[in-house]
Parts: structure tokens; C-alpha cells; sequence
């Protein structure tokens, strides 16, 4: 009797390689001493004390091939599947390079002062074009290491592969949630027409500081990864507020300025 072929989903075969549109979750460490330097998860970033609110914590894009990541990690990421995880450790000459001893530099206090910085160990320093952390902190000088916090380390990564996105509409909206980065992705409709494109975004992003920046970068982007597309259009829905909810927000207007008044009273 012939044996039943398993069946396999078309999901579990697709697999990372060049040009792939990806999302991924990761952490990732300094070997040699397990710190978390990076990650997209809220939770391990509030754990491990490297939170930062202005940060959008979740599943990140990646472009294989297009260096958004270090190449090394993007080459890591080839051949794996859709949920699969997997750990893998970067060695510095794949990461940021060496420690180089002549980078570290001692720089006269009184520049610090001159710019209004009181220097302490630790702390990352700009210097001209150039970002250093300060070392010590000595009588009348200042060691500032001008190599990378991470130069000289092997980095540990634990990757989680969430989707391989081979569906164009999908693409550009992760696109243009790349630049728009707290937009949600029902809330950006998109149509292709031939050479033409249409991307619909809500009001609310009509008032974001720089969207005007950011809608010119994601047409950079849909050009260069959709060279059939000639023409993009940004069309932005306004809707007009209903009458209930107008009403309610006069109800609401006139019962703080009636509690006021009442305070008021009280006061006088």
C-alpha cells in the first residue's frame, strides 16, 4: 500500500534569500557579558532597563540585501522559514570591527567647559562630528574612546522569523509604516493601477510633525522596490465628525466651564 505524502502550507516554504520582505522579532546581546543592547521587545527592554519610550517596540522589517541591519545579520537571516528561530552569534570583524587603541584620546577640560559639559565617566560626548564616551575624567583632561560602544564584541542574537512578506500590498504598507512608524496597518489602504499607485492615509496623520518628510521617503522607497510604479498618489480622508459626538463634546464643554464657575464661587 503507497504511503500518503504529508501535506505541507505554502507558508512553510517559503524561505529568506535576497531582496526577501521580512518581519522579524530579535534580541540581541554582548556575549561576554549577556547585556541587552537591542531589541523588539517592550518587555525584555523594560526588564533589562534599556526602555525608551520614544522607541516603537514589535516585529521589524527587514529588506535582505538593502544593509539596514548589519550584514552579517541579514546573511544570518538567509534560508531560514516562516516561525522559525534561531540563535546565532557575529563576531566584531562582522559586526563593528576591532577596538583600535588610537582611537582613544585624551581632550582638555576646559573644551568641555568652553561648551558648557561636565564630563562623567560613561557618558557619550559629541566632539565635532564625533561620538565618544568618556572614560575618565583626570585633573585638567578628559579620555574620551571614540570607537564604537560595541566595537571588539561578538554579539549574540536570538531571531524569530514572523512572516515573509511576498504580497505587494502588503509591502508598500510596511513601507510606509516604516516611515510613518505608530501608523497601524488596516488603517493605510493602497491601489495599484498599472504604473500608478494610491496610498489612502487617516486624518490623524494630516497633524504629525514631519509627515511631509516622511511621505518623500516612502516614495523613494516604493520607486526603487516597485520600478513599474510611475506615479504615487497620497490621498488623505478626512471625515466629518458626527453630530452625536459634536453634541457630547458641547455637553461635555459646558460642564467643565459650569465646574469653574462653581469653584469659582467657592473661592470668592
Amino acid at each position: 500500500m503507497p504511503q500518503k505524502k504529508s501535506k505541507t502550507t505554502a507558508s512553510s516554504q517559503k524561505v529568506i534569500s535576497d531582496n526577501t520582505f521580512v518581519l522579524i522579532e530579535y534580541t540581541a546581546r554582548e556575549k561576554e557579558t549577556g547585556k541587552v543592547f537591542d531589541t523588539t521587545s517592550e518587555e525584555v527592554a523594560k526588564k533589562e532597563k534599556i526602555y525608551d519610550e520614544h522607541d516603537v517596540y514589535g516585529h521589524k522589517l527587514v529588506i535582505i540585501g538593502e544593509g539596514w541591519f548589519l550584514k552579517g545579520f541579514e546573511d544570518r537571516l538567509k534560508n531560514l522559514k516562516e516561525n522559525e528561530e534561531k540563535e546565532f552569534e557575529i563576531p566584531p570583524e562582522e559586526a563593528f570591527g576591532p577596538r583600535d587603541p588610537s582611537k582613544i584620546e585624551h581632550i582638555s577640560l576646559k573644551k568641555f567647559v568652553r561648551e558648557g559639559i561636565d564630563p562623567k565617566p560613561g557618558m557619550q560626548v559629541r566632539i565635532g562630528n564625533r561620538v565618544g564616551t568618556v572614560l575618565r575624567v583626570g585633573a585638567g583632561r578628559v579620555t574620551v574612546d571614540f570607537n564604537h560602544p560595541l566595537a571588539g564584541k561578538t554579539l549574540s542574537y536570538s531571531v524569530k522569523v514572523v512572516k515573509i512578506i511576498d504580497n505587494d500590498v502588503e509591502k508598500v504598507k510596511h513601507l510606509v509604516k516604516r516611515r510613518i512608524s505608530d501608523l497601524e496597518l488596516d488603517k493605510i489602504n493602497i491601489t495599484f493601477n498599472k504604473s500608478e499607485l494610491d496610498i489612502m492615509l487617516p486624518d490623524d496623520v494630516l497633524y504629525q510633525r514631519d509627515v511631509e518628510i516622511a511621505k518623500r521617503g516612502i516614495a523613494r522607497d516604493i520607486f526603487k522596490y516597485f520600478p513599474q510604479i510611475k506615479v504615487i498618489r497620497f490621498i488623505e480622508e478626512i471625515k466629518k465628525e458626527e453630530p452625536q459626538a459634536e453634541e457630547e463634546g458641547k455637553k461635555e464643554a459646558n460642564e467643565e466651564a459650569k465646574a469653574k464657575n462653581t469653584e469659582a464661587k467657592k473661592e470668592a
